[in-house]
């Protein structure tokens, strides 16, 4: 048995999808509706169009402001799709600046160890053990990452820009990390 409302629905998305995916159809057709409908009095007689229209006053208000808004609505969700990833990039970046300096405070004493020594040598790059898990962790809170693929023992590790930052910019964070400095951090 075939589902009527179903069907209608279906329909109805499709015609639907099918304006909002072409706003200047919907514009057209405000615009024509909103003519018709605007003209005085004298201009549609005048047109020969004022008694054709009477009856249909209703329908043709109606389709002007379904289709008006129908319109506005796909030009928002088109300047919304144009700006979303402003928003977002700007909001995560936010975001991100606004929790670095917790992200860091919350490193194990290791790895403060770790980040330490690239502050203390001032350095973005240093060599670690291919299979040290500390820079492995490190990685993983993305504090780090591989500079080069290079096959060896040793890997080339870089900080992350953001790390120098905000150490940069919070002085305590910073003199907190160096503390755990040592002399020899123990690579594997």
């Amino acid at each position: 048995m075939i589902d009527w409302s179903d069907m209608i629905k279906g329909y109805i998305k499709s015609i639907l999808s099918w304006f909002t995916s072409k706003p200047i159809i919907l514009f057209a057709i405000a615009v024509v509706c909103f003519v018709v409908l605007a003209l005085p009095e004298s201009w549609r007689i005048y047109l020969g169009y004022d008694e054709l229209i009477k009856p249909y006053r209703g329908w043709i208000s109606l389709a002007a402001l379904i289709s008006g808004v129908l319109w506005l609505i796909a030009i928002l969700a088109k300047l919304i799709d144009l700006i979303r990833p402003w928003i977002r990039t700007r909001w995560e970046s936010w975001w991100f600046y606004r929790k670095a300096p917790n992200i860091l405070r919350e490193l194990s004493r290791q790895e403060k160890q770790y980040v330490a020594k690239y502050v203390k040598e001032d350095v973005s790059t240093l060599d670690w053990h291919a299979e040290d898990g500390v820079i492995g962790g490190l990685e993983a809170k993305k504090i780090v990452f591989v500079a080069a693929k290079v096959i060896g023992r040793y890997i080339p590790w870089n900080l992350q820009p953001w790390v120098m930052k905000t150490l940069k910019k919070h002085s305590d964070l910073k003199n907190e990390i160096l503390e755990h400095c040592v002399e020899e951090t123990k690579i594997l």
